[in-house]
Parts: structure tokens; sequence; C-alpha cells
């Protein structure tokens, strides 16, 4: 009973951990927004974050072909991401004006 109450603790820090790795992450982004936006408009940051995620996901789609997005729904799709695009823009162009601290605190709402 022991072995399972540590392995319990263990999860909880590890997920802890990843809390804090989340808010830094979150605390840099908008940092970074807030740095940029003094240079371009939010919709060329926007689109560069989008690259730079493609960056990412882009090997995944090389290994397995275009099978991967295919879809019977590109209405649904297209719908959802002109839907995400415009709530990356208001985040964005929201960062940029706002404090920091305001900033992570509407970034905690999210899930909600």
């Amino acid at each position: 009973m022991q072995g399972d109450a540590w392995q319990a603790r263990a999860r909880d820090m590890r997920g802890a951990a990843w809390m804090i790795v989340s808010a830094i992450s979150l605390v840099v982004g908008i940092s970074i927004i807030k740095r940029l936006a003094a240079d371009l408009p939010e919709p060329v940051l926007v689109l560069a974050r989008f690259a730079f995620a493609l960056a990412f996901f882009g090997p995944s789609i090389g290994v397995h072909g275009c099978a991967l997005l295919r879809t019977h729904r590109l209405g649904r799709h297209a719908l959802l991401a002109a839907c995400g695009y415009a709530g990356f823009l208001c985040f964005f162009y929201s960062a940029a004006r706002m404090p920091l601290a305001d900033a992570m605190a509407l970034g905690f709402t999210q899930p909600l």
C-alpha cells in the first residue's frame, strides 16, 4: 500500500512540474508576442506561429502522406480552422496590448 502512495505522489509531482512548465511557456510566448507585435501586424504573427507548428507536424505528414489529412467533412474542418485562426488572432491582438499579468490570468481561463 505504501508503494502505491509513493507512486501517486510521484504522479502528482510530475503533474505539478508540467503545470509549472506550462505557465513558464505561456509567459515566454506572451513575451515574444509583445516584443514582435511592436514591429509586425498580428495576422503575420499568427501565420508565423502556424508555420512554426507545421514544422513539427510536417515530418509526420511526409511519412504517412496525405491520408492523415483526408476528411469527409471538409466544410466543418474549414469552419473549425477559420474559428481557430480568429481565436488566435484575437489572443495575439489582446496579448500584445494587455499587461503581462492580465494576459497570463486570461490564459489560465482557456480550459473554461
